[in-house]
């Protein structure tokens, strides 16, 4: 089958090299799929809270297939683990299961073919091996571990929170090890990929299928701060790290004191919103960059205006 050129690309005949792999993982009735599968990263972009050390890494734990551990897929979440801090989560309670992985993509060995399971279908025997270490079970709404291997009996609802493998097993001290060694062999973070497999006594297999560099963003080099900025020079402190990334540079910043609003009062936000279209395509502001501040989330909610209408 022959495809047309991209824009740019000109007219030579790219050729594409193909790639195939074992799919890393154990069958299960009439399904195939790894363990939990997981993207290890050696930088954490995510930390929630300055506890969590961003240069151990990070991992998105998925069950079944990576498709999910890359990207986030419907209403599913992947499992994020600090390596620094691995039983820190940034949901408490009730909130657990709402930002948990409901559905399961793996292979259909009858059908011969890629399929996505809901979890609790795929589960409902409970007799998933060392299904103790991968789910908690949820009684009057919260998420309970349980401190038994075997769950054919239980009636509770369940969902995905990986506690115990972390709690009770040396799974992500594995990791840690693993991810800083790769970085010190290649000189630089990476992002890699893995299953992982947990045995009858306990002992757990992991499998790297992809190392890659790790691509950050903002700037390639170290950022020098200046110190002692006084405060009135801050218009918006942070006090975490959650993106890590540097911009620049910056010609304009355009500021919408949040002393003029009340944080509760959501007519207000609405009335201070610029038009952050029209300022954009101001010839001034395309010449350059703009850094536009302001209470609330109109940045958002004006660009889904705009493409509802």
């Amino acid at each position: 089958m022959t495809y047309p050129p991209c824009p740019g690309a000109g007219e030579s005949d790219e050729q594409m090299a193909i790639l195939v792999q074992r799919v890393s993982g154990t069958p299960y009735r009439h399904y195939f799929f790894p363990d939990p599968r997981r993207r290890g990263l050696l930088r954490n972009l995510y930390a929630w809270t300055d506890r969590i050390d961003p240069k151990r890494g990070m991992i998105r734990l998925v069950f079944g297939l990576g498709t999910r551990a890359v990207n986030r897929v419907g209403n599913d979440y992947p499992r994020m683990i600090a390596v620094s801090h691995p039983q820190l989560r940034p949901e408490t309670g009730a909130r657990i299961a709402k930002y948990s992985q409901t559905e399961v993509d793996l292979i259909d060995l009858e059908r011969n073919e890629l399929t996505t399971v809901p979890l609790m279908d795929l589960l409902a025997d409970r007799d998933y091996p060392n299904l103790h270490l991968l789910v908690s079970l949820m009684k009057d709404g919260y998420p309970v571990d349980p401190w038994t291997s075997r769950l054919e009996t239980t009636t509770e609802a369940l969902v995905l929170t990986a506690n115990n493998l972390i709690a009770r097993t040396d799974f992500v001290k594995i990791i840690g090890d693993m991810l800083a060694r790769l970085e010190k062999a290649y000189g630089q973070p990476l992002d890699t990929e893995f299953t992982a497999a947990v045995d009858a006594v306990g002992r757990i297999r992991i499998n790297l299928l992809q190392c890659r560099p790790m691509r950050l963003p903002g700037a390639t080099g170290p950022i020098q701060l200046p110190e002692d900025i006084p405060p009135e020079r801050l218009p918006l402190p942070v006090g975490t790290d959650d993106h890590g990334g540097v911009t620049g540079p910056i010609r304009y910043l355009l500021y919408i004191d949040r002393s003029g609003t009340r944080p509760s009062d959501r007519r207000s936000e609405k009335e201070h919103r610029p038009d952050s279209r029209r300022i954009n395509e101001h010839p001034a502001v395309a010449a350059g960059r703009i850094l536009m501040m302001g209470p609330g989330r109109w940045g958002k909610q004006q660009h889904r205006a705009r493409r509802e209408r």
